[in-house]
């Protein structure tokens, strides 16, 4: 994976609990592109109604999906809690 380094430009991170292929999360992306390099981190699948959920039977497991200039998409395999 690329190191995120610092620039000139904010870093914004965007999640959601809809997974990572919804709609919303992609559209908000790339509303906000313009103002700073972008972070996308959010499940593989939907996950509403688990926010206060936590994995203890099995390891978390992060994949990068999309890298490109100014925006990293990271999915997880995990409770969506985990994650923050």
């Amino acid at each position: 994976m690329k190191k995120i380094t610092r620039s000139h430009k904010p870093l914004i991170l965007i999640t959601n609990d809809d997974g990572i292929q919804a709609k919303g999360i992609r559209e908000v992306a790339d509303f906000l592109k313009p103002l700073g390099d972008i972070l996308i981190v959010a499940p593989d699948a939907p996950r509403s109604g688990q926010s206060s959920a936590i994995t203890v039977t099995s390891p978390l497991r992060m994949k990068v999906i999309e890298e490109l200039a100014a925006k990293l998409q990271i999915k997880f395999a995990a409770k969506l809690s985990d994650s923050f």
